[in-house]
């Protein structure tokens, strides 16, 4: 049973024998996530992600509609950051960025971009977990 457990943590932690679909029906694999491939993703997002938080949509200092947040996400991924985007995917591709413009769409992006922002957080909290003090719950009365 705990090598059941073992091998989950590890697929969550180094995802294998990935693949996404193109725009013309086939199917590519995904080569594995090196070091350098995570710099380049992690970097352009970075930016990414201080553009979204200028719109008020990150942190909750807004209050915003379901409807309202999409549409301000969607300001920022398509107006300010497609190129941003695209260099992204061209990093976890281990394409150029003018194949994955040709090759893959929004779906396939969203795809490719969102399993690897969960992963990155998973195995970052996993690993962070033995080195950060454990918070323990204060009861109002004391």
């Amino acid at each position: 049973m705990s090598d059941q457990k073992e091998t989950n943590e590890l697929d969550v932690l180094v995802p294998t024998g990935r693949t996404i679909r193109l725009v013309d029906g086939s199917v590519k694999s995904l080569p594995p996530v090196t070091w350098g491939r995570e710099i380049r993703v992690l970097r352009v997002l970075s930016s990414l992600i201080k553009n979204l938080s200028k719109t008020g949509v990150l942190g909750g200092e807004v209050a915003f509609t379901e409807q309202e947040m999409a549409a301000k996400v969607m300001e920022v991924l398509f107006d300010l950051a497609p190129e941003q985007i695209t260099e992204a995917a061209s990093a976890l591709t281990g394409e150029k960025t003018q194949w994955v413009e040709e090759n893959l769409d929004i779906e396939g992006i969203i795809t490719l971009l969102v399993p690897f922002l969960q992963n990155k957080q998973t195995s970052i909290a996993k690993t962070m977990a033995p080195y950060l003090p454990r918070t323990e719950e204060v009861s109002p009365l004391n």
